[in-house]
């Protein structure tokens, strides 16, 4: 189902006044993305919301999943200096299936500001298998911190340790 342009202008008016609110109460960052309905980085709402970050740490969030073409895309989020990374499963459903496509991207954007955050399908078991095959100093973790792996869960400090353990092993 598409939304109306006047549904995407009301969507576009909230986030910006989440973003308002979000600098007011002192966050330090946020997480964002916009696409247009051809599955193209959507430049004019990114740089309506990166105006009102105003200076945010910016993560473009998992909407990069779902481009059509993701070197352009890449291209493109490179192109802001106000977004640092993008949060990513390389396209794929779990991060740990796409090692070859987040490869890539850590190619890609070798010489440029932005990190890519490999996310979604990772956990304590397969972190140091994913670690070793890909050069990266961050990672996004979801259910994989979670008791039972379920987000109705508590995150698990047991896991949280492990995590910044394998982490500490490659840097």
């Amino acid at each position: 189902m598409q939304k109306t342009h006047k549904k995407l202008e009301q969507d576009e008016k909230t986030m910006v006044k989440d973003i308002q609110v979000c600098k007011k109460l002192g966050a330090t960052g946020i997480v964002i993305g916009a696409l247009t309905e051809d599955r193209s980085i959507n430049q004019e709402t990114l740089d309506r919301l990166i105006d009102a970050s105003d200076g945010l740490d910016i993560t473009f969030h998992r909407a990069f999943d779902e481009v059509r073409d993701p070197i352009r895309s890449l291209d493109i989020l490179m192109s802001y200096k106000e977004i640092s990374r993008i949060l990513t499963s390389g396209g794929k459903n779990k991060v740990p299936d796409a090692v070859k496509e987040i490869q890539s991207l850590l190619q890609q954007s070798a010489n440029s500001h932005i990190e890519i955050m490999p996310g979604s399908g990772l956990t304590t078991g397969n972190l140091s298998q994913f670690m070793e095959q890909v050069n990266i100093s961050e990672v996004h973790f979801g259910s994989g911190v979670r008791n039972q792996l379920s987000f109705s869960e508590f995150i698990d400090p047991n896991k949280i340790k492990i995590i910044k353990d394998i982490m500490k092993s490659f840097s």
